[in-house]
């Protein structure tokens, strides 16, 4: 694979955020908020998969089509998190919005900046595709609590 081929896969994510942004606010309202986050949750956990079983397939064309599909995806899931939380605390957490958004915010870039530097250093340890699945594990309890801790009342709110 090229080096533009590489790089299609991995800002395919972005694309992904970008597309489905204006669109996650209109499916959180259908399938409340709680379920919304729960969902990106899924798809995280699903792309991470995806992207460990990425090392099973011999042809490089299938390899980058599945690559691109998979990290697309993996930005919806992203997004699907990122925007219901943000609604969430706006909407419902009006008195302490600065304090909430902050944590979010903190959450989210500590996820962008520390997955990669996690992946860097498990990668040689376990190898490529048990690194994604690792971060499926982590995925998965971040389902867990979400579940757990999350108040179902907020897929009967206008969060």
């Amino acid at each position: 694979m090229s080096s533009s081929e590489v790089a299609l896969i991995i800002s395919i994510f972005s694309v992904g955020q970008m597309i489905f942004s204006p669109f996650v606010g209109t499916l959180k309202s259908k399938i409340g908020g709680k379920n919304s986050i729960i969902c990106g949750f899924f798809m995280m956990i699903a792309t991470s998969i995806g992207l460990g079983m990425l090392s099973l397939i011999a042809y490089p064309d299938n390899f980058k089509y599945v690559g691109v599909i998979t990290r697309f995806l993996q930005g919806v899931g992203y997004v699907f998190l990122q925007v219901t939380c943000y609604s969430i605390i706006t909407n419902v957490f009006k008195e302490d919005m600065e304090k909430y958004v902050t944590l979010v915010e903190v959450a989210s870039m500590l996820g962008e900046g520390l997955g990669p530097f996690l992946g860097a250093i498990v990668q040689p340890y376990l190898g490529y595709a048990n690194t994604m699945y690792l971060f499926g594990i982590i995925n998965a309890f971040g389902l867990l609590v979400c579940i757990i801790i999350t108040p179902s009342v907020l897929n009967k709110t206008i969060s």
